[in-house]
């Protein structure tokens, strides 16, 4: 047999806009909406120009997708996730319902419902709701999402939890753990531990740092 054969994979639900020169990997899904009541006004699932979505990537109905990013196997896009334009979302991300990140960010690790990130983010850590009243339910209480703002770096392993901001320009070490604000133009590492640019020494291993309870000599 001569010639090419061209076998489409990816599956489409709903209404799916994609733009002009997009490329789809294998066993693909995209528009998908899971507990959805089909009365509801739904908007659409858009694919924005230049894209390229990976091979067994899930796309929850009514994400809008900018143009030029890239969207690498294994993630998942929840619902009404709004992502910018010209983005990198690495292997096996996660980002959930109604996270909205901006332009030119590079996203890996896990993205909470309703998350906040700004232009030009580094994000290779955890975004984390508190929760704090189990006894109410998994579903039953929506919590306030961490904010990140624009030329943020989070390191792999840092965990950013509940309502709180990191400000611009601010860099999340490793394996750090943030429950509180973030000033612009700091460096945190370990529990909470956030130093000034002003103030900083050049080094991680700092009297001020600690890694879990082992403090840096």
């Amino acid at each position: 047999m001569t010639g090419r054969i061209f076998i489409t994979t990816e599956k489409l639900y709903g209404e799916v806009k994609i733009g002009e020169d997009v490329k789809i990997g294998d066993y693909t899904i995209i528009g998908l909406r899971i507990d959805s009541n089909e009365s509801e006004n739904k908007s659409p699932t858009i694919i924005g120009d230049k894209c390229t979505i990976g091979s067994h990537v899930v796309i929850c109905g009514g994400a809008n997708i900018g143009n030029k990013t890239k969207i690498e196997d294994f993630c998942r896009i929840g619902e009404g996730v709004k992502i910018g334009l010209n983005c990198n979302i690495l292997y096996g991300a996660k980002i959930y319902d109604d996270a909205k990140i901006g332009d030119n960010s590079i996203i890996g690790g896990f993205v909470c419902e309703r998350a906040e990130i700004g232009n030009n983010v580094r994000m290779f850590g955890e975004l984390l709701h508190v929760h704090r009243e189990p006894h109410l339910g998994w579903d039953d209480v929506i919590e306030k999402s961490p904010i990140i703002e624009s030329s943020v770096f989070i390191g792999f392993g840092a965990k950013i939890i509940g309502e709180i901001r990191i400000g611009q320009y601010s860099y999340i070490a490793a394996g750090a753990i943030v429950t509180k604000n973030v000033p612009p133009k700091s460096i945190v590492a370990g529990i909470n531990k956030i130093v000034p640019y002003k103030e900083w020494n050049g080094k991680l291993k700092n009297s001020r740092f600690f890694v879990g309870d082992i403090k840096c000599k």
